[in-house]
């Protein structure tokens, strides 16, 4: 293959997005896991563990990569800057299977090396579920949305932290219940940011006949769809510390910002007119994620 714009192929990754994932899954396991198990009682060593992630990472930044590529045209109607405008589509494909050839082959030895043959369709599964996302589910009515926020947040929040928590034989229900809360968080998180991506799309979206929730059901009334999830998310934060009988002696501040967050995003959805406020609402969704991560493993 002729020179290829390694700059361009690394911005459509979303390195951020992904340095986001990395983050989780290194800081679930080293400020959670190993103080409440002991790192040599949990699965993988550190090594592996790392790799296990670094593949996962590269397998979905792969996945943002082939969404660009969909997205070229849609893109310049909406006047967005996708990353892949001019390199040649077919070497995108190459390094997509390429990419996906290296990732897959490195969970399935792991997979294998670790005796966990049950999760060894989970990786094929999610590779072809983001391709089939960024193929025809992101331009349907809901359902990719629901797809891509599940997907996320059911792999990496919920799935490969619950394989080192499933080794441990004596592992109380709570732990279980801890990785849910955080789960549904993200997944109430993500939906509420692409449906706001939506929002920001919508015309190039129309002109391709894509039926998301802004063109189907107007831009106000998916405002109130944003507005009511993120009230949910409110409603499962307090739920889940309940139920997990937090103390909020300890964690008043912490928790009460975490809120307060949550409260200024859905004032900024509702009162937001023009693409800029949506952008703006889309960034601090981003933030409120990293904190609330970080809030919920730090304090449980």
């Amino acid at each position: 293959m002729s020179q290829i714009p390694l700059t361009k192929i690394i911005r459509s990754f979303r390195p951020l997005n992904l340095a986001m994932m990395a983050f989780f899954m290194v800081f679930y396991r080293w400020f959670y896991l190993i103080p409440k198990f002991g790192e040599f009682n949990l699965l993988f060593t550190d090594i592996d563990f790392l790799i296990f992630v670094l593949a996962i990472v590269l397998g979905a930044g792969s996945g943002f990569m082939i969404n660009d590529v969909y997205d070229i045209e849609i893109d310049s109607k909406n006047h967005s800057k996708n990353k892949l405008v001019g390199i040649s589509k077919s070497k995108l494909w190459w390094i997509y299977g390429i990419m996906n050839l290296i990732c897959g082959t490195v969970t399935l030895s792991l997979v294998l090396k670790y005796n966990i043959d049950k999760y060894i369709l989970i990786y094929p599964i999610s590779t072809f579920l983001l391709w089939y996302y960024s193929y025809t589910l992101k331009r349907q009515f809901l359902l990719g949305n629901l797809t891509i926020s599940l997907l996320i947040a059911g792999l990496v929040i919920f799935i490969f932290p619950y394989i080192e928590l499933e080794h441990i034989k004596t592992v109380q229900n709570t732990h279980t219940i801890h990785l849910l809360f955080l789960t549904s968080l993200a997944f109430l998180l993500n939906l509420s940011r692409e449906i706001i991506k939506d929002i920001e799309d919508r015309k190039g979206d129309a002109e391709f006949g894509c039926k998301t929730l802004p063109i189907v059901l107007g831009v106000n009334r998916t405002k109130q769809v944003v507005v009511f999830i993120l009230g949910t998310t409110a409603f499962t934060f307090l739920f889940f510390l309940g139920w997990l009988n937090i103390q909020f002696e300890k964690t008043f501040i912490f928790y009460s910002l975490f809120l307060i967050l949550i409260s200024a995003l859905i004032c900024l959805v509702k009162f937001a007119k023009t693409n800029a406020h949506f952008h703006k609402a889309s960034t601090l969704l981003k933030m409120v994620m990293l904190f609330g991560i970080i809030s919920v493993i730090l304090w449980i």
